[in-house]
């Protein structure tokens, strides 16, 4: 079941990255209205069909997400490097899934629902903002010139 939603993913990010225009990105995610507009739904909302479109999304973006990122560091990875690449993105990927129920537990026990979701939104919004920030990533231009850009940005 979860490859087919992998091959959605994959496919949605190739088309989305080659068929959006870049002025059209910049304006949902540089913005934040995209990120705020989502998180303010959740705050305010306590209708289900909301909720259950936002996370429908989400789970329709995450893997257009992390097949666009994982082509990039494809990209920007030299050959020899790609087997250490792919470890260290798997290991740190991964280490944070033992952790996330215990902290989504104590926070839901001690706050209650509503505080542990508006905390785990914070936590996706707060983990953007390296991206967000970063000037390279923000200047990204199309795959076919992602190898190009690498290499150049690493001299």
């Amino acid at each position: 079941m979860l490859c087919k939603e992998l091959l959605i993913g994959f496919l949605v990010a190739g088309f989305a990255s080659m068929a959006v225009p870049v002025r059209w990105w910049q304006a949902l995610f540089l913005t934040g209205h995209g990120w705020l507009s989502s998180i303010e739904n959740v705050v305010i909302a306590n209708n289900v069909i909301i909720i259950g479109s936002l996370l429908a999304g989400g789970m329709l973006l995450l893997p257009a997400n992390n097949a666009g990122i994982s082509a990039y560091l494809s990209a920007a990875t030299p050959d020899d490097l790609q087997g250490r690449m792919n470890s260290a993105a798997g290991f740190i990927s991964n280490a944070a899934s033992p952790v996330a129920p215990v902290l989504a537990g104590l926070l839901l026990e001690s706050f209650g629902g509503r505080t542990e979701t508006l905390a785990g939104a914070a936590l996706v919004v707060l983990s953007t903002a390296p991206l967000l920030a970063s000037p390279v990533i923000r200047s990204l231009g199309r795959p076919d010139s992602w190898a190009t850009a690498a290499t150049s940005a690493s001299r």
